[in-house]
């Protein structure tokens, strides 16, 4: 499912398409969050992004999903970070001082800007590495939000040989990515 099917359905509030938001980007923005707060904190930073895009009565996205998500993410660690400052000040001023490098490093709009780039770079090389009928079947269903009937039909092959498809693409796309989920 693309991320403007999958944007028109959170925007109706279902369920099933919050589900499948988180599936999909819990690993990652997980990942995120843990190169900038500590582990149990990331995993309760995450849940609340998703909490508040749960919430949140109308969605609005500028650039893509993806995007939005990780600058939830971001924002809610700057958030973490900056709560944590006062009572690290008071307990132990080095860790008082690392936690100020981790906010800087965060705030810096540029390092972000890499960090998605090169995540968005690695995607690309992944996508490229399938298969060609995996990466064909795989880049319809994910960037152009076809269904596995509508790719059926297109590319004359069953159903069956979709999803199988998709299954060795996800398979794939995840060993590649490994190091980035």
């Amino acid at each position: 499912m693309g991320d403007t099917v999958l944007l028109q359905l959170l925007k109706r509030k279902d369920n099933r398409a919050f589900s499948m938001l988180f599936d999909l980007y819990y690993p990652r923005l997980l990942c995120f969050a843990e190169s900038y707060v500590k582990k149990e904190d990331a995993e309760e930073v995450v849940h609340d992004v998703f909490l508040k895009l749960h919430e949140k009565k109308s969605l609005v996205v500028k650039k893509s999903l993806s995007s939005l998500l990780f600058t939830m993410t971001r924002n809610a660690c700057l958030d973490h970070l900056r709560k944590r400052k006062y009572n690290l000040y008071l307990d132990d001023p080095f860790s008082c001082l690392e936690n100020e490098l981790q906010v800087a490093t965060l705030q810096d709009d540029v390092s972000m800007m890499i960090i998605e780039e090169e995540l968005n770079e690695q995607i690309a090389k992944a996508i490229a590495n399938l298969p060609e009928k995996c990466r064909n079947v795989f880049v319809k269903s994910r960037f152009h939000g076809y269904k596995n009937r509508e790719i059926s039909q297109e590319c004359n092959i069953s159903i069956k040989t979709v999803e199988n498809q998709m299954t060795k693409a996800l398979k794939l796309m995840r060993a590649y990515l490994k190091d980035f989920l």
